[in-house]
Formats: C-alpha cells, sequence, structure tokens
C-alpha cells in the first residue's frame, strides 16, 4: 500500500486471519497481537474445529465475534474452505463490477451485536484485568445529517497524528455536504487509502457511517470530539 509501483497495479482486497480452534484460546490470552489480527480480519476461518469438542468451538467463535463483530466466521474442514468465500472481502465486487459498500462496511453488524446502544454503537467489555481483548473496542459510528469537509477533515487528520499506531482499521461512507455521491474512506493503522468519491449513492440510506476498530481508546473521547467539531461548523466557529 505504501509502495507506488505495487500500489499503481495491486489493490488490497481484504485480510484473512485463521485461528486454530485448538489452540485459538491460549494464543488469544498469551499474544496481544494475536488479538489484533482477528480484530482488524476482514475474513476469520476457524481450523482444526474436529478436534475440539462444539461448546469450545462456540466459546472461541463467541469470543471472536465480539472482538469483530462484522467479519464473516468460517469453520475449515480437514483443510477445506470454498475458495471463493476468502476473496471479494474489498469495496470492489468484481461479479457486479461495481462498489459494494454495504456489504464491505457491515455496519448493522455492530447495531446487532450490541442491539441496546445508541449512536456510536461500541462495546468493552469487564474481564480478568490482563485480557488483551479488554484492549481492543470495534465500534460504529453513525451520523444522519451531513458532514462538512472541513472539520470531518481535520477530525481524522489529528486522530491520525495523536493515536495512528492504535487506530487498527478506519473504514467508512460518508455524506460530506456539497457532494452528490458519497466519500469512501478507509484506513489500515496508519496507512490511509486516498478517499473514494463515488458517483452515486448505493442505496436510499444517506447516513455517514464510520467503523472503528481501535487498540487502548477511549470511545468517548471518539464521539465527543467529533461532536464537538461539528457543533463548532454549524455555530459558526
Amino acid at each position: 500500500m505504501t509502495e507506488r509501483s505495487v500500489a499503481s497495479r495491486f489493490r488490497l482486497d481484504g485480510v484473512v486471519a485463521t485461528i486454530d480452534a485448538a489452540a485459538g484460546q491460549n494464543t488469544l490470552d498469551r499474544q496481544p497481537e494475536a488479538v489484533k489480527q482477528a480484530a482488524v480480519a476482514d475474513r476469520l476461518l476457524l481450523t482444526k474445529t474436529d478436534l475440539v469438542d462444539k461448546k469450545a468451538v462456540r466459546a472461541l467463535e463467541k469470543r471472536l465475534r465480539v472482538l469483530n463483530p462484522a467479519a464473516p466466521l468460517l469453520r475449515v474442514l480437514n483443510g477445506a474452505v470454498e475458495p471463493a468465500a476468502l476473496f471479494d472481502a474489498g469495496l470492489y465486487d468484481p461479479r457486479t463490477k461495481s462498489l459494494d459498500v454495504q456489504r464491505w462496511l457491515n455496519a448493522e453488524a455492530y447495531k446487532a451485536h450490541h442491539p441496546h446502544s445508541h449512536e456510536g454503537h461500541g462495546h468493552h467489555h469487564q474481564h480478568d484485568v490482563n485480557r488483551h481483548d479488554d484492549h481492543i473496542t470495534a465500534a460504529c459510528f453513525t451520523f444522519d445529517e451531513p458532514l462538512a469537509a472541513d472539520p470531518l477533515e481535520l477530525w481524522l487528520r489529528s486522530l491520525l497524528l495523536l493515536k495512528g499506531p492504535d487506530l487498527l482499521r478506519v473504514k467508512g461512507i460518508l455524506n460530506v455536504a456539497g457532494l452528490s455521491g458519497p466519500v469512501v474512506i478507509h484506513g489500515v493503522q496508519h496507512i490511509f487509502h486516498p478517499p473514494e468519491v463515488l458517483k452515486a449513492w448505493p442505496s436510499a440510506d444517506r447516513r455517514s457511517r464510520i467503523v472503528f476498530i481501535t487498540r487502548d481508546f477511549d470511545e468517548s473521547m471518539l464521539r465527543d470530539t467529533m461532536t464537538f467539531l461539528l457543533d463548532d461548523e454549524e455555530h459558526g466557529g
């Protein structure tokens, strides 16, 4: 993504993570890097499920779903998985030759996972203090009104500057004031794709939706700074 000669010829379709059903819980307990990898993946493949009892597999799946509400969770049986399920994880859908924002963002998964939350759906489970899971937060923020471009850009730049390494993944479709189509943003840690302006909205839903997967991040800070900038803009600040 940062090497121009490569980036001009290839695009990142998606990130696939494999999780060993037999050793997965232990690995997630011991390795913060494994937790991060599971949290940012676009596809989660569960291997060796035949070696573990069903209850243990379900417990691991439940843990993974909390870390990563939106990624399809696929069980690999005897090393076999449908190849097509591993691809087309990105924004572009080659079958329809179009940008499938709805599937890529899957914002509904965050709401479904936290049915009692409001704008800025997120979670932070109370577990053993040492659990690496508690350092990861997956949240989807929704804004009904169009966003002003300048404060939005300032907000994203500030987040990158202050907390770049802890912004594990950012995905969003944004209704920016003055544009007829939405702006799509995508960042993996401190690397951001150039924003892409779509010609038209993919559905009647014109709300801005931004998914954040973060580490050691105060979710309320995300929401409060965004609200502050938007309010400031509305009042001519």
